[in-house]
């Protein structure tokens, strides 16, 4: 359980960070449940700061485990990056991770012009170009209409930085759907990133991801299929930077 937790965390964390402008006080919350079990939960705000002397929007996502998963391995997990509004790249990145007994913080700088990185545990590495991080890798691609210009089937890559690693996540488009949630029916793009068939997931698409088609972008639902059943993460409660507010 404490491996889907962490991995729900990482999605939500991608996921929570859709808005292309200089965000205020955006606010998402999620819940995660495996069958009637809540399991944990997650809280996205987004707000302007000033970083290195020029304005950037402030990215930072905290899961935690809740109930009966909480009792037997607590997650307490914060996420935190700064984000150039003028490209939607990191400019820096925290990760603060504390899971039962385990602890791992780490602090890394973005220099795109050199694609380098700075990490505090590994130094200098070289990157990918336009890299992305956990907090900005779909912010970045909302910010470039992706998902507007996508056709049913379409397949991207994202590079990005985790855990002084560089990924290439595969997604793919399925179209749009309407999904019925607690705040009506949404019309939503839909997405499969794609995972590794292994000890957690049955098949490579095993994951899929609800995003509401309208300005805000907004992530609805996460439906994993795992090999013990079936594990959501929904949306509860929604704040946008002009106000609106779903509950």
């Amino acid at each position: 359980m404490r491996n889907v937790l962490t991995f729900i965390l990482i999605v939500v964390v991608a996921l929570g960070s859709f808005k292309s402008e200089a965000a205020d006080k955006e606010r998402l919350e999620f819940v995660m449940r495996f069958g009637f079990i809540r399991g944990g939960k997650a809280t996205f705000v987004a707000n302007d700061t000033l970083f290195d002397g020029k304005m950037t929007t402030h990215l930072k996502v905290r899961g935690r485990s809740v109930g009966i998963v909480d009792a037997l391995y607590k997650v307490d997990d914060i996420y935190e990056s700064w984000v150039d509004p003028a490209t939607n790249l990191p400019l820096k990145a925290i990760r603060n991770v504390k899971e039962k007994n385990y602890r791992y913080y780490n602090e890394t700088l973005f220099y795109h012009e050199k694609d380098s990185a700075y990490s505090q545990k590994s130094g200098w590495r070289a990157v990918d170009d336009n890299i992305t991080d956990m907090l900005s890798v779909f912010y970045y691609f909302r910010g470039h209409e992706l998902l507007t210009g996508l056709e049913k089937g379409d397949k991207f890559s994202v590079p990005l930085w985790h855990s002084d690693k560089i990924y290439k996540i595969d997604v793919i488009y399925l179209g749009k759907k309407d999904l019925q949630t607690r705040f009506g029916k949404i019309n939503c793009f839909v997405l499969a990133p794609q995972v590794k068939k292994g000890k957690i997931f049955k098949k490579t698409d095993a994951l899929t991801v609800w995003i509401s088609n309208d300005r805000n972008k907004v992530p609805l639902l996460l439906d994993l299929d795992i090999k013990v059943g079936s594990l959501k993460c929904e949306l509860v409660e929604y704040v946008s930077p002009e106000g609106f507010h779903l509950k």
